[in-house]
């Protein structure tokens, strides 16, 4: 199995991008705060080239743990108490004990209003909204503790106050807010070039959550675009051995979100996508990547022939998801081969090895007895 294969169910640091165990709680390089989704893999993407986008969400940028780490709880065991155990909505000043939430807002609120850089505050804020799936009520927050901190003189500012913010932003899904803090912060921190990364996934994002084709998604795009070239000015292959080929993929993904639905000039995207296959030639990603750039640009033959290669260097659910788009071009049925999507389970490692007896959602199996771990019971109904 190739390199990048092999690397898949672990975690990787959005400070320095070493990879972890998927159960890791912190960088074993850095000692950056780590909270990885499943197997510390994405579901595949519907996108013609798929954003790297880090999984890890939770940050210490700077000297130690960023996440204050009580509030989180606190606010949410208040906000749960208050509402009876219902999280899922606020409800209004009617007597009943949403006020006691509304209260707690208010109060959190008129902190930042008087200090925009309570980070105290804004975690408690951030925990409230998002129980509810509401955190981007907390951005104009968020963008005023940046607009303050940029306020200050740049020989004043402390680093860890944005850190913090650009932490809790990301923790809690609050893009906008993230993509304005990080770009802050790599003020703070201007040869942090992994940070010149992570911004240029936040545009990249930012982009798909507009409607294709709009002028919004391309201006998110091309923003994308430059931080990632600020990050490629930088840094290079040896320095940053695994992040270097994710950014130069993103890229392309930037690109081609900028393209004219007719016409398009796809030689920089291609040359982008063939130089990553060239030079890390067991990169799955960039051979399935270049495969669907040259799907779009029509080159079918080509496409099918780079989409081959990916299934030679993927895992089970990459070479699945390259196999889909060969089918397509091949106008055949796919080969369902050892990847079952319908399995909640697949791909993922559960006899937690490396990671001390846990699963890859960084919880205690509960199936594993002693050294033993029965056969998944999950499995039962499903393919494989």
């Amino acid at each position: 199995m190739s390199k990048q294969s092999s690397t898949e169910k672990q975690s990787r640091c959005p400070v320095c991008r070493a990879s972890n165990q998927p159960a890791a709680r912190f960088c074993e390089q850095c000692g950056a705060v780590m909270n990885a989704g499943p197997g510390g893999q994405s579901a595949p993407a519907a996108n013609p080239l798929r954003i790297v986008m880090p999984i890890v969400i939770v940050l210490a940028l700077v000297g130690g743990m960023v996440m204050l780490q009580r509030q989180p709880k606190q606010g949410a065991d208040a906000m749960n108490q208050a509402l009876g155990g219902n999280p899922h909505s606020l409800p209004g000043a009617d007597g009943n004990a949403g006020g006691d939430v509304n209260s707690m807002v208010e109060q959190f609120k008129a902190r930042l209003d008087k200090d925009p850089l309570d980070t105290a505050a804004l975690n408690e804020l951030y925990t409230i909204y998002s129980s509810i799936s509401e955190a981007d009520k907390v951005t104009p927050y968020t963008q005023a503790a940046v607009t303050a901190w940029m306020k200050q003189p740049a020989d004043s500012r402390e680093a860890k106050l944005i850190a913090d913010v650009a932490a809790l932003s990301m923790q809690n899904g609050d893009l906008l807010g993230a993509a304005a803090s990080f770009e802050a912060y790599s003020q703070a921190e201007p040869e942090n070039y992994s940070v010149m990364a992570t911004v240029g996934d936040l545009h990249l994002q930012l982009s798909r959550v507009e409607a294709a084709g709009s002028e919004v998604a391309g201006r998110e795009a091309k923003k994308a675009e430059t931080w990632y070239q600020r990050f490629l000015d930088n840094a290079s292959p040896e320095s940053h051995p695994e992040l270097y080929w994710d950014v130069l993929v993103n890229q392309a993904s930037a690109m081609m979100a900028q393209m004219p639905a007719e016409g398009a000039d796809f030689s920089q995207v291609l040359a982008n996508l063939e130089r990553a296959t060239t030079e890390n030639p067991d990169y799955w990603l960039g051979w399935h990547s270049y495969g669907m750039a040259l799907k779009a640009a029509g080159r079918n033959d080509d496409a099918i022939a780079a989409l081959a290669a990916a299934k030679q260097h993927g895992s089970p659910r990459e070479t699945w998801e390259s196999e889909q788009q060969l089918a397509m071009l091949e106008n055949r049925e796919p080969d369902p081969g050892d990847f079952d999507p319908t399995d909640p389970h697949a791909g993922m490692d559960m006899s937690g090895a490396g990671g001390g007896g846990n699963t890859p959602h960084g919880m205690p199996n509960p199936h594993r007895q002693g050294d033993e771990v029965p056969e998944n019971p999950h499995n039962i109904g499903t393919q494989g």
